[in-house]
């Protein structure tokens, strides 16, 4: 977990951060520890993930329509 946020801190310092969302994952992770390190979203496995980027694409696709 602690290299996520410096995943994060990385992915801002190369100015990145505005044109991607960041998801992450695994069973001790937490939304509060999501937002805490600045991701988008947390999720217990990929499956859960893959559900969450399917509604952000639904969502972008309503909105560009």
């Amino acid at each position: 977990m602690p290299n996520m946020a410096t995943v994060l801190d990385s992915i801002r310092k190369a100015g990145l951060r505005d044109n991607i969302r960041v998801i992450i994952g695994g069973s001790p992770v937490s939304e509060e520890f999501a937002n805490r390190i600045g991701a988008d979203a947390a999720r217990h496995d990929a499956a859960d993930g893959l559900e969450k980027v399917k509604k952000w694409l639904q969502a972008a696709s309503r909105r560009s329509s």
